[in-house]
């Protein structure tokens, strides 16, 4: 089915932070937080290539559906009340009310709970907003940093096994 975003365009706001919607305009001052080698590390992605690729990059990603719109992209960027970027939160809905969630945090705001709060925003709104029943996450096993937020946020480890990129799953709380 197609879906639609009732609430998208609304930044979700607490004291420390905001989580505002993700556009070309942010690329610049995402730029050098993404760069950084240290945040592709436990990931399957890389650096953006240059600067002037990271804008088109968040430009297509503004349509905030799938080329067959039969998923919803959300993605917002993590504000903080000092005006500073420190990264993203974003969200895949699928089929079955499931989100496939995700979070980037550049290294200078590393062990602050940042991604975890920004996180925890998002995923209850999406709860609230669009149904969510399940969330869905994956991450590589010898990041700490992140399997300990996944886990702090109610997320199991969904099978075992030797690779390193391990799934994770949490129903939603009503």
């Amino acid at each position: 089915p197609a879906f639609s975003c009732r609430w998208y365009g609304s930044a979700m706001q607490r004291q420390d932070f905001v989580l505002e919607e993700q556009r070309a305009n942010h690329a610049a001052e995402l730029f050098p937080l993404l760069a950084e080698p240290a945040l592709h590390e436990f990931t399957d992605s890389e650096a953006p290539p240059s600067e002037a690729w990271l804008p088109a990059r968040f430009r297509r990603l503004e349509s905030r559906r799938s080329p067959d719109a039969t998923q919803l992209w959300l993605n917002w960027v993590i504000r903080l009340s000092d005006g500073n970027a420190a990264g993203y939160v974003q969200a895949t809905i699928g089929a079955g009310h499931s989100a496939e969630i995700a979070f980037v945090l550049g290294a200078p705001y590393w062990g602050r709970g940042l991604a975890g709060r920004a996180t925890a925003m998002m995923m209850d709104r999406l709860v609230r907003d669009h149904a969510v029943t399940r969330f869905t996450a994956t991450a590589d096993t010898r990041n700490a940093r992140s399997v300990k937020l996944l886990e702090r946020l109610g997320f199991t480890r969904i099978g075992t096994g030797d690779d390193p990129n391990a799934a994770f799953e949490r129903q939603a709380r009503g």
